[in-house]
């Protein structure tokens, strides 16, 4: 560890981004999206969470995380109320300041319950099922037109909350909604916490991996230099094997 914190130095002063003050708090905030960000008091809060905190807090930075829903999470930060947000793909949150670097990838699949008879056949093959989202999540261009133009109803339902995810797949178990498009290691994680691995199946990716960052909020003073810390710091913990060490205690490999 020490090695690394020095390592950790050496390449912020030689990108010229000096060490940040004793007295410096970062306040980050999300919807839950479990293994990336997950219960604000958890021993494992998230992987993004304990590398933000593996990132800034030996350069005397405290990092504070905060869970509500994405919708809020969003407008607070780019009001300044929080530094940034965990898990923004760039589409999720226009004008934030995004590391170089991503801090993990989005894999998002279409859900269903099992042994229903349904594949994803372009939009068309949409519009006769009920699909569950998440309120202010982009799910890609095309998708995002599609649930604007059918609007809010029987066929397109938000989920909002803190744990949308969560509301989505009870939805689905309950047959209340036929179709989710979520995260695929978010889903997966939950279905397994909550035991449910025989009621529901994959019915393929959307799309290929969207790179996900925390991003910071355009009305903070340092959002470019914490966002090249997170870089810098996320490539040195690559290199070290350390992030290896931390994907793995949630059950996740490198995305590279």
């Amino acid at each position: 560890m020490v090695r690394l914190r020095c390592l950790v130095l050496v390449l912020l002063l030689l990108a010229g981004v000096a060490p940040a003050s004793a007295q410096g708090v970062i306040t980050l905030a999300a919807d839950e999206w479990c293994p990336y960000n997950c219960a604000s008091d958890s021993a494992a809060p998230g992987y993004m969470v304990e590398l933000a905190r593996k990132a800034f807090e030996p350069l005397g930075i405290e990092v504070r995380y905060e869970v509500l829903n994405w919708a809020r999470a969003v407008s607070d930060a780019r009001s300044g109320a929080f530094t940034g947000v965990i898990g923004a793909s760039e589409a999720d949150a226009e004008g934030f300041v995004f590391p170089r670097v991503a801090q993990g990838m989005d894999d998002s699949h279409f859900f269903i319950r099992k042994g229903y008879a349904w594949t994803f056949d372009g939009l068309d093959s949409l519009r006769n099922q009920r699909v569950g989202i998440i309120r202010d999540y982009s799910y890609g261009e095309a998708l995002d037109a599609y649930f604007q133009e059918v609007g809010e109803g029987d066929y397109v339902q938000f989920a909002s909350g803190d744990n949308g995810v969560e509301t989505n797949l009870k939805k689905l178990v309950a047959e209340r909604i036929d179709v989710v498009i979520a995260n695929r290691y978010v889903f997966e994680y939950l279905i397994k916490e909550l035991g449910m691995q025989e009621q529901v199946e994959s019915a393929g990716p959307q799309d290929d991996p969207t790179p996900v960052y925390i991003a910071f909020s355009p009305a903070e003073p340092r959002a470019a230099e914490y966002a090249e810390r997170l870089s810098l710091a996320t490539q040195s913990m690559r290199a070290s094997g350390e992030l290896t060490a931390l994907l793995a205690k949630y059950g996740l490999h490198d995305w590279e």
